[in-house]
């Protein structure tokens, strides 16, 4: 073999087992703004008002630790720390929507039962609340995300703030773009659902599944199959009728419920879009 052409082979593999065995140095880069470098840092989509400044990243220790005893309503709830309670009023987020009111308070409840950081928007502003005053701030959940934030991806939060005393305009233009980009069109909650596996003798489909729902002119599905809305009755605006029993479902049956006419969705009261069923057989009902 030509001694020139060994040489050059035996370069190129040398060069390939090289670049196999170096790690490219961006392999350990964290570009995530979720998981910050510096992990006494919090960053979130549209950042942290503090002191009337918009900071994203924000250090953690100029937030205040607690936890979340009441929760009144989808945009006030009431804090504990080691100095005292705070009523907080989240920062930027309007009335809530009575329509879903009560799903963006169970889901606030349900993501707060860990220690939260609080950061308060301007050092002494407060917002004026069925007629008492709440401090207006942020509240960071214990996985690093924001509270106002979550609520917002959710459709849990219509209602974006403009303007106000406590420079709420710092984060309308970020909100509003999350709520477009997130939200899903949300018409309501269920608050008044019955799962009947076996509809009476008498009725219009006897032994078969019923779902009653308290929404309107429903769009009932089960496992992706669209029930038949007959109408009110006992005590409900929608009663969805099935072709099966509720047993015929098997376990872990998926239940969702959409305005018929937009198709928007209704949310049940953890703030999920749906419902399972643990078992098709069993009879399930709740009232809120």
């Amino acid at each position: 073999m030509n001694i020139s052409l060994l040489h050059k082979c035996l370069f190129l593999l040398l060069a390939l087992s090289l670049s196999a065995c170096t790690k490219s140095s961006s392999d350990d880069s964290n570009s995530d703004p979720n998981n910050p470098v510096n992990p006494g840092e919090i960053s979130t989509d549209c950042g942290i008002v503090k002191n009337g400044k918009l900071k994203n990243p924000i250090s953690k220790s100029e937030g205040i630790t607690g936890t979340v005893q009441v929760v009144s309503s989808g945009n006030l709830l009431v804090l504990d720390t080691s100095t005292g309670s705070i009523l907080v009023k989240l920062h930027g987020i309007g009335t809530p929507d009575y329509t879903i009111e009560s799903a963006a308070v169970n889901f606030i409840r349900q993501n707060t039962s860990e220690p939260v950081t609080y950061f308060e928007a301007v050092e002494g502003c407060v917002s004026t609340v069925n007629g008492g005053q709440a401090s207006s701030g942020q509240i960071v959940l214990a996985n690093g995300k924001s509270l106002s934030e979550e609520l917002i991806k959710r459709g849990l939060a219509k209602e974006i703030e403009t303007g106000g005393n406590c420079r709420e305009e710092l984060l309308t233009e970020c909100y509003n773009a999350l709520k477009e980009e997130s939200a899903p069109e949300i018409a309501g909650t269920i608050n008044d659902f019955l799962w009947k596996p076996k509809s009476d003798p008498k009725s219009q489909n006897p032994g078969m599944l019923v779902i009653l729902v308290d929404a309107c002119d429903a769009d009932v599905v089960v496992n992706g199959e669209h029930l038949r809305n007959v109408g009110y009755s006992n005590g409900r605006c929608s009663t969805a009728r099935a072709s099966k029993t509720g047993c015929a479902y098997g376990a872990n049956v998926k239940v969702e419920v959409f305005d018929a006419y937009d198709h928007s969705v209704y949310l049940f009261p953890d703030g999920k879009p749906y419902y399972i069923i643990p078992n098709g057989c069993d009879r399930v009902e709740f009232k809120y």
